[in-house]
């Protein structure tokens, strides 16, 4: 089936004003969807468009994010992450709510520091990832100088300082 040039593996009825909620672009060019039920890639070089599960326990897709190794990550509103290998079509699922008491739920936004540290920004503070040593860290207002546990999004500057939006205002860390 055509329509607009891009030709569908997957026919659906459904609004995408209110089913898609993020996207990225992925290390061909081609753009990544989340969706409320599952995530799109669009190829516009080949005019086409295809739907992917969601891996593991997902229920939709948040955030998405292309780190420095082409790998794509995936956040859904229950905590969950996934991280894919795109050149080997594989996928791995973490549960950020396991690996912490008061584990965080909703991540809205991933980002990767100069040092290679992901950075997940939750409603319960701030998750990282140090991938080299396999080691996961949460920050919040009682263990950190964050001003309010509700992080929405993470940016570096030029100088390597880490500008954190929350719920209270910007805080901005000079690791």
């Amino acid at each position: 089936m055509r329509r607009r040039g891009l030709s569908t593996t997957t026919r659906s009825k459904f609004n995408a004003a209110e089913e898609f909620l993020t996207g990225g672009q992925g290390q061909k060019g081609e753009i990544w969807v989340g969706a409320r039920r599952g995530l799109f890639r669009v190829d516009l070089n080949r005019s086409s468009w295809c739907v992917y599960p969601l891996p593991g326990e997902m229920i939709d897709v948040q955030s998405v994010f292309k780190d420095r190794t082409d790998h794509l990550w995936f956040a859904d509103s229950t905590g969950h992450v996934a991280s894919y290998d795109p050149l080997n079509n594989t996928w791995v699922v973490y549960k950020l709510a396991s690996l912490f008491n008061e584990g965080p739920r909703e991540v809205n936004s991933i980002y990767q520091d100069r040092r290679g540290l992901i950075w997940f920004a939750t409603e319960r503070g701030i998750v990282t990832l140090s991938q080299s040593r396999a080691e996961w860290r949460i920050y919040n207002e009682r263990n950190s100088g964050l001003s309010d546990n509700d992080i929405t999004s993470i940016a570096e500057d030029s100088h390597g300082r880490i500008w954190i939006g929350t719920g209270q205002g910007i805080v901005i860390l000079n690791p």
